[in-house]
Parts: C-alpha cells; structure tokens; sequence
C-alpha cells in the first residue's frame, strides 16, 4: 500500500498537461486521487464528478464504463468479467481537471458510489447532479453526427470543381440534423458567402411569384466558412423538425463570395421522412 500510495501522489505532483485545440491552448489539472475504486461484475459502481464529463480513457478493455443517462457528470463501471485485472482509468471534466483512478475487481465491493470531491474536500463537501441543457444536448448529438460512419449518400450536386453533397439525414425529438459534405476539386480556394436551407414550389406558373419559405438553423456543427482548394469539410446543421408539402421541395443553396461557384441542391419529403435516430453519443456501452 506505501508503494501505492507513493507512485499515485508523484502522478498529483504534475500540475498541468497543456492540450492544443483549433490553435488555442488550454491546461489541465492533474489531482491527486489516491484512492483507489472498486467495482464488480454484477453491479454497478458510479463515480460523481464535480463538473461535466468531456472525455473518458480507460487502461483495459476488461472494464465496461458509460456516461448515466439523463446526467452529465456521473460515469458508470463495471468489470467485463470475474478475473478482470487492475488498471487505470482516466478522466477529463469541464473545469479543466484531469481525474486519475485505479480500477480493481472485488466480488462485493464496500462501496458503489464514489464522490471525487470526497478524495479532494472530505465528506462535507456536496455535489450537484448536473442536468444536460438544450444547447448541450443538440451540440452532443451533431458532434456524434459529424462523427458518424457509412452515410447513405442521399443526394449531390457539382459546378466548377465544387461540390455540395446531402450524405444523411437524422432525427432527434424535436430536432431534424442535415448532414453536408462540401468539396472542392480544385485548386482555387472557396470563399463561402452565405448558405440558405428553404422550401419552394416545386413548378413555377409563369407570372406567378414563387413562395419561398426559409428555414434557419438552431446550431451548426462545423466550419463551411472556407474549404480550401483540394478539401472538403463535412457540416451538420440543426433545424426544428419540419417536413415539406407535397407540391414543394426543400433547397440548399450555397454562394461564393465575389465568385460564380454557386451550387443549388434540392430534395423532396421523401427523403426527409427516411431520417434516421441520431447515432449513440456514448460508445462504450455496458
């Protein structure tokens, strides 16, 4: 246990780990949990942290571990089997802090349910369940969108080496997410003056005004600011769910700044009808 407890308080020694994000740098601090978590094969042991989860490693394979549902700070473990070996777990919340923790197998740990302010502050110390918001919630789904693989490819449309591509649709609540692919072939940078996502007549009768609905997204998920020459960037978009009548159809449109590379992709209702639920944001599952 000395050897233990000596090479768990070098690890609380370092006082930050520098991570670089989109060009900006952010430092992480390292505590000094020394206790180490027990946990089993047929029950499950939850670990409270005082701010958000935001990243999860774990040392082994052997342990099972989920965010809890309907929370944004407790994770849930479990071992994968009854001969499961000890390893590390480590963990990254919103404030900044880098959690570190061993994980051992015991048939019937003391204890289910950990609380990381009680390694820090004591027992006296309280820590709030922290309920997801809307924002949070949506910026979650589009970033396991963005994420996601084998897109059904639902639909594209080219103009001078550029090309605006509609790979999936999907559908959460309330939520409708688009998912675009935008490429450029050639050499010439793309400078993006304004997208527009609206619903239009699909026949347009001479010398009547077509009507034209616009649609704003809620959030976006990406950057189609510029897709440099010879890149593509992929892009989801958040709107109200909404479908589209019968006699119209929804459009894309994308416009170059001070260039002619305008691309108009269009597409009907039954396409939007075959949207799918949005991937599972958790992928390590019990």
């Amino acid at each position: 246990m000395k050897t233990f407890r000596t090479s768990t308080m070098l690890f609380g020694t370092i006082l930050s780990v520098v991570f670089s994000t989109s060009g900006q740098t952010s430092f992480v601090n390292a505590t000094e949990e020394l206790q180490p978590i027990a946990t089993t094969f047929n029950k499950t042991t939850s670990i409270i942290f005082p701010a958000s989860i935001t990243s999860v490693d774990r040392g082994s394979p052997e342990v099972l571990i989920q965010k809890a549902k309907g929370v944004l700070n407790v994770l849930q473990i479990k071992a994968a089997h009854r001969s499961m070996k000890e390893t590390n777990l480590t963990v990254i919340t919103a404030d900044g802090t880098l959690h570190h923790f061993f994980i051992r197998y015991e048939d019937n740990p003391a204890c289910l349910t950990w609380k990381v302010t009680d390694f820090l502050y004591g027992n006296n110390f309280s820590v709030m369940l922290q309920q997801p918001n809307h924002d949070h919630e949506i910026n979650t789904h589009t970033q396991a969108i963005q994420k996601s693989k084998n897109p059904r490819f639902m639909k594209s449309t080219g103009n001078h080496k550029m090309k605006l591509q509609l790979n999936d649709i999907f559908i959460k609540d309330e939520v409708l997410f688009l998912k675009l692919t935008i490429a450029n072939k050639s050499n010439i940078n793309y400078t993006t003056d304004f997208i527009r996502f609206y619903t239009e007549d699909k026949r347009q009768v001479k010398r009547t005004a077509s009507q034209q609905l616009d649609r704003k997204p809620i959030f976006t998920q990406g950057d189609a600011t510029q897709i440099i020459g010879r890149t593509k960037k992929t892009i989801v978009y958040a709107f109200e769910k909404f479908t589209i009548p019968d006699a119209k159809q929804g459009v894309i449109e994308l416009f170059e700044q001070k260039g002619g590379r305008h691309l108009k992709l269009t597409f009907k209702n039954r396409r939007l009808v075959k949207a799918k639920p949005v991937p599972a944001t958790d992928n390590i599952m019990f």
